[in-house]
């Protein structure tokens, strides 16, 4: 759900014509962990629009073996449920000092059924409720330094961790082909 800003990295790879495998959320240290909250352990089915209500923060990291890229970030997002929009604002800060800003709007259209847009997604995104998780897929755009774009695949699946957490892994795909890997852990405030 989150990604787009940290492909920025990988567009000078897909310029110059470099396949790129990525793994995002862990580190040389292991996986990224949330710290402790005062959240209390969900056991209960993933609702967008309950959990990412308010305020959220994630802590993830970008890491490419392949062009020796480590990366991490903190997302704070802001969320706000209409009674049929939740519209939740990204704002990404990178360890490098840079930063972005990313608006979702997601449309319940039935139970556990979303739309969502968000202004670097091609189209509209799907979005399930299933098995007490939820599953996003949505392609993306990625502008490149020669004017042209690579359009990419992300297929992500939001689930409640042990500690009330909620874990984003979302693959990345070119062409069928396997080129990142996302992990973002979200901890309610």
């Amino acid at each position: 759900m989150l990604t787009r800003p940290l492909l920025l990295g990988l567009t000078a790879l897909f310029v110059i014509g470099l396949p790129l495998v990525a793994s995002i959320g862990t580190s040389r240290t292991g996986p990224a962990i949330a710290q402790a909250g005062t959240v209390q352990a969900n056991t209960g089915p993933l609702v967008l629009e309950e959990f990412f209500s308010g305020r959220t923060i994630g802590h993830g990291t970008f890491e490419s073996g392949i062009a020796g890229v480590e990366r991490d970030f903190v997302v704070t997002t802001q969320g706000h449920w209409d009674g049929k929009v939740l519209t939740l604002i990204e704002d990404f800060r990178y360890d490098d000092g840079e930063t972005d800003r990313k608006t979702w709007r997601f449309t319940k259209i039935g139970e556990g059924q979303y739309t969502g847009t968000r202004e670097d997604v091609v189209g509209k995104a799907k979005v399930a409720a299933e098995n007490g998780r939820v599953r996003m897929a949505y392609d993306i755009d990625l502008p490149r330094d020669n004017g042209r774009t690579t359009r990419l695949h992300f297929s992500d699946i939001l689930e409640y961790q042990p500690d009330g957490s909620v874990l984003n892994t979302a693959r990345v795909t070119k062409f069928a082909f396997p080129v990142g890997r996302v992990e973002v852990v979200f901890e309610k405030q």
